[in-house]
């Protein structure tokens, strides 16, 4: 008897431990994903790059999924490309170019900061503003998947302030030197004519657009990390108390067993 409660208690001690470490896995797993936008070209063009930052996982992160919603009437999608071993989404696969919702996969386990797609879009002739978004985001380590929240980008044109040109000062003319040549009748003194004056240039200023994160941090989006220690703790407690009543039941079994042999 002694035997089987030695047993039964090891093998409780190990379901605890077992218990305890898948715990501390899931609450290991962390990341932030942001939308970043660089600077527009002279094609109206702009870049926005999706990056992973604060990864805090054992495995590291594998994949992520989502829905890409943007404003068709003002901005046109140019190209969406993979980075750093990052699957490039694929229109009518990995892109529903219907519903936005795309997938994305790395060859391998992202652990550290980077960028895993980048975006190009085109601001249409004639609109000066529009917003990126990247709802319903899901992160996996191939273990766990975790939800984090929308994300947001704003992008507008914005006129630069013109630059005043100064107004170009004509150079004097050279006074030739007198001569000893008799002077002419006046007849023969030509009428002094007026040199037009200098046309000012006109600067015209360049439209530019320039990319705005919206606020209150829209486009940037934090897992917060689950509370292990509760768990834990219940899981240890609950062991306790069933080797506590198998404790009991083996007592009073001897017990009977002794009154049993005076009879």
């Amino acid at each position: 008897m002694m035997k089987n409660l030695v047993k039964l208690s090891f093998v409780l001690f190990i379901i605890s431990l077992i218990m305890m470490n898948a715990v501390s896995v899931y609450a290991a797993l962390g990341v932030k994903v942001s939308m970043q936008p660089e600077k527009a070209n002279e094609n109206r063009e702009i870049v926005i790059n999706v990056r992973l930052s604060e990864i805090k996982s054992d495995k590291g992160v594998v994949s992520l999924g989502g829905f890409l919603q943007y404003d068709k009437e003002h901005l046109t999608l140019v190209k969406m490309e993979g980075q750093n071993g990052w699957a490039t989404p694929v229109a009518g696969g990995s892109y529903n170019e219907s519903t936005g919702k795309l997938v994305t996969e790395k060859s391998g386990f992202a652990k550290s900061d980077e960028t895993i797609l980048k975006m190009t879009f085109k601001l249409k002739e004639g609109s000066t503003a529009a917003q990126v978004h990247l709802n319903d985001i899901t992160i996996s380590d191939s273990v766990d998947l975790v939800k984090l929240d929308n994300l947001t980008v704003n992008i507008k044109q914005t006129e630069p302030t013109p630059t005043q040109t100064p107004t170009p000062t004509p150079n004097p003319s050279q006074t030739p030197s007198p001569t000893q040549s008799p002077s002419p009748s006046p007849s023969q003194i030509p009428e002094p004519t007026q040199s037009p004056e200098p046309t000012e240039p006109v600067n015209t200023p360049t439209p530019s657009i320039t990319p705005t994160s919206s606020p209150n941090n829209e486009n940037t989006a934090t897992k917060p990390l689950p509370q292990a220690g509760e768990a834990s703790t219940f899981i240890m407690i609950g062991v306790g108390i069933l080797i506590i009543i198998v404790a009991i039941f083996y007592i009073k079994f001897r017990v009977m067993n002794k009154e049993i042999g005076k009879h």
